[in-house]
């Protein structure tokens, strides 16, 4: 864990001593805003104010830690709905008597016996591939607009 925390505009930089082992964890505090006094609801033991917001920012850190890892599961679970719902779209189109969907680059049709899906390639070789033909052709256009 970082021993800084950011705040939107604020920083706090910690440094951590040894705490005794059994104690009370302090984990219901009442702060006395006017005051500025912290207490232990379970204890009933005064605290110090520092301890409290190094406690805060603990507390902060792990649920940020916990929010990015409930983000990361979720997009995983989109990117795996995107792949299903693109099958079951396909399944939908090849259920239909008279028509067969069509391959998005070469526009001809695509036949479920023409073993679609038996063959593979490499993802990040096939993004190179197209990002290098879209510079082809992009690169066309403007020789062709320059004349």
């Amino acid at each position: 864990m970082s021993n800084v925390i950011n705040f939107a505009d604020l920083q706090i930089t910690r440094s951590k001593s040894k705490r005794v082992e059994g104690a009370c964890q302090h984990k219901h505090l009442t702060i006395d805003e006017h005051g500025g006094v912290v207490t232990c609801d379970d204890c009933s033991r005064q605290i110090d104010p520092i301890w409290a917001l190094n406690y805060l920012a603990d507390q902060w850190q792990k649920e940020l830690n916990a929010l990015a890892t409930k983000s990361a599961e979720a997009q995983s679970l989109i990117n795996a709905n995107i792949s299903t719902k693109a099958a079951i779209r396909l399944q939908a189109a090849w259920r239909k008597r008279s028509m067969v969907p069509a391959c998005p680059h070469c526009g001809r049709g695509v036949f479920a016996s023409d073993g679609f899906g038996c063959a593979m390639i490499n993802a990040d070789i096939e993004r190179r591939r197209r990002e290098i033909s879209l510079n082809q052709k992009n690169a066309a256009v403007s020789t062709e607009n320059a004349k």
